[in-house]
């Protein structure tokens, strides 16, 4: 008999699956990325249907199976974007799509889960939250050198960016008043991955 396992839980992103059915992507603070399926979440009396949207937050409650992993319980907690805020939405939507990239299934990485919990309740604040959620996840992930090192065209501005960005959310980000030379950087490091 297999027992559930409970998890800190980012929703990533979800497909529906049959008539009732929803296909989780799952970001735990435990075990790192792991994909879900959550069974009749999507009809209209579901406990659990509000708690498994996209680019929110939950505790969830997780039995393995022979077939995959199956969401048993669901509840919602603080946390994830701002609701009805379309702008915040599209830019946590760009973090996702790299974090998806740059994970793998099941390695638990903690302070990535952090950093991306607080991306996704700050996404309102504007453009320069997903630049520095994306170098801190380079950060986190060895991914990112020394920006001094390699790349001195930066100006001091966007070098204190950078550095503060490698701690996000724990220091906080300066507002540039252009993110060109940074996104780029961005960009390049991204493409090299």
């Amino acid at each position: 008999m297999s027992y559930a396992s409970h998890y800190d839980a980012l929703i990533l992103r979800t497909i529906d699956v049959g008539e009732a059915d929803r296909f989780c992507i799952l970001f735990t603070r435990e075990c790192g990325r792991l994909a879900v399926r959550a069974c009749g979440v999507r009809r209209p009396r579901s406990r659990m249907g509000f708690a498994l949207l996209p680019l929110q937050r939950a505790l969830v409650s997780v039995k393995e199976l022979s077939g995959g992993c199956l969401v048993t319980a669901a509840s919602s907690m603080a946390g994830g974007i701002p609701p009805g805020d379309a702008a915040a939405f599209f830019r946590a939507e760009c973090g996702i799509e790299i974090l998806l990239a740059l994970l793998h299934d099941e390695l638990p990485l903690p302070d990535l889960f952090d950093a991306t919990a607080a991306f996704l309740t700050r996404s309102s604040e504007g453009d320069h939250i997903v630049v520095a959620f994306t170098l801190r996840t380079l950060f986190i992930l060895g991914f990112l050198p020394d920006a001094d090192a390699h790349f001195p065209a930066f100006s001091v501005q966007e070098r204190a960016f950078i550095d503060a960005s490698r701690h996000f959310p724990l220091y906080p980000v300066p507002v540039l008043l252009s993110l060109e030379n940074v996104h780029s950087f961005c960009v390049r490091m991204l493409q090299e991955q």
